[in-house]
């Protein structure tokens, strides 16, 4: 009988070490900043996508949401992911039936999220809106008609109000003004006007994206020079009531060990914890991060991370957080600084897109 018991223990031995062995195998495919793996899909992991968990945010308990827009990697439609902590995202479906061949922008006014879209050749200029977080949509309503745009929009909410900044297109010319509008109301129903012109289309030759920033209660816009390679912001004059004029230029290009490092297409701008910082793309496709208000800034480079598109940047009062797109692949990307300096993650996101995406939080 202790002879059957021993035969009985010793295969049952076998038998756990076997079930053990098998539960710690290791998955070596590339996952994204949820655990999961690359899917080449375009952001459609399910029609809703949930809230990336509980939790989110940072500093005292307070609640940020992220959320992430982006076109399609294989299509016109404006995809949306979301997350609470700006680590962990889950996909939140598109923004209704819009549809875009720019890359789109978006802000946030009193509880509505506003998406922009555009066409390249003579479209209107695109706005929705959502009441719930990005679950339901009011879509396709005009900004303004038949301008057209070729790059990115960029929006930030400034004195009570959305304002958008758009690369105007003009066919057979390399020169494109950068026009602002400005939403007056917050109702259903928006009045949209030409706010200002901060680059005039000999300012903006070739054409870049203007983004545009709120730092002290303060607009700026940042933009790379094309014909330079060179980094400049402009500050919005608000100290004359009804003043549609934008100050001179500075420069931000960074510099590393005294040497500087150009831009190349894209610049994106965001306020973090009383400074205004800008990360650029540089022209080996790294992307570089400066001190906007401090002269001859000292540049420091997203960890290893390029993008062949451009960046975004947000922040939750404890970090900022960086969107991009891969370098060689078509995944969303981001990274996380608490000093505009060290940058961390690097990891996927949620989604796919062959333009530059566009984060917010609120």
């Amino acid at each position: 009988m202790k002879k059957i018991n021993l035969f009985f223990l010793i295969l049952l031995s076998v038998f756990l070490v076997n079930c053990e062995t098998t539960e710690i195998q290791e998955d070596t495919r590339p996952l994204d900043s949820r655990g999961c793996t690359f899917d080449g899909d375009d952001c459609d992991d399910g029609p809703g996508g949930g809230s990336g968990g509980p939790g989110g945010g940072s500093g005292g308990g307070t609640s940020t949401t992220y959320k992430l827009y982006m076109k399609g990697e294989n299509s016109l439609t404006v995809n949306q992911g979301t997350s609470t902590n700006g680590t962990s995202w889950t996909a939140q479906g598109s923004v209704g039936s819009v549809q875009t061949d720019v890359s789109p922008a978006a802000a946030y006014l009193n509880g509505r999220i506003f998406t922009f879209s555009a066409y390249t050749v003579g479209g209107d200029i695109e706005y929705s809106w959502s009441d719930d977080n990005g679950s339901s949509w009011n879509t396709n309503n005009t900004v303004t008609s038949s301008i057209g745009t070729s790059i990115g929009m960029s929006a930030v909410t400034y004195d009570s109000a959305v304002y958008v900044a758009v690369t105007r297109f003009t066919p057979g010319t390399f020169a494109r003004e950068i026009r602002v509008y400005k939403s007056h109301t917050n109702t259903s129903t928006p009045n949209w006007t030409h706010h200002s012109t901060p680059l005039t289309a000999s300012e903006n030759t070739a054409g870049t994206r203007g983004y545009l920033a709120v730092h002290n209660n303060e607009l700026y816009i940042f933009y790379v020079k094309h014909s330079t390679k060179r980094v400049f912001y402009k500050k919005f004059d608000s100290t004359i009531p009804g003043n549609i004029s934008w100050e001179p230029p500075v420069e931000i290009t960074g510099n590393i060990n005294g040497s500087t490092i150009l831009g190349k297409d894209h610049v994106a701008a965001y306020s973090h914890n009383g400074n205004l910082y800008a990360v650029y793309k540089t022209s080996t496709n790294n992307m570089l991060s400066v001190n906007a208000l401090v002269s001859n800034p000292t540049g420091y480079y997203v960890s290893t991370a390029k993008t062949s598109a451009g960046p975004s940047l947000t922040s939750d009062g404890t970090h900022l957080v960086l969107a991009y797109k891969g370098d060689s692949d078509a995944h969303v990307f981001y990274a996380r600084s608490t000093n505009g300096q060290t940058w961390t993650g690097n990891l996927w996101a949620v989604g796919e897109t062959k333009k530059s995406p566009y984060i917010i939080s609120y």
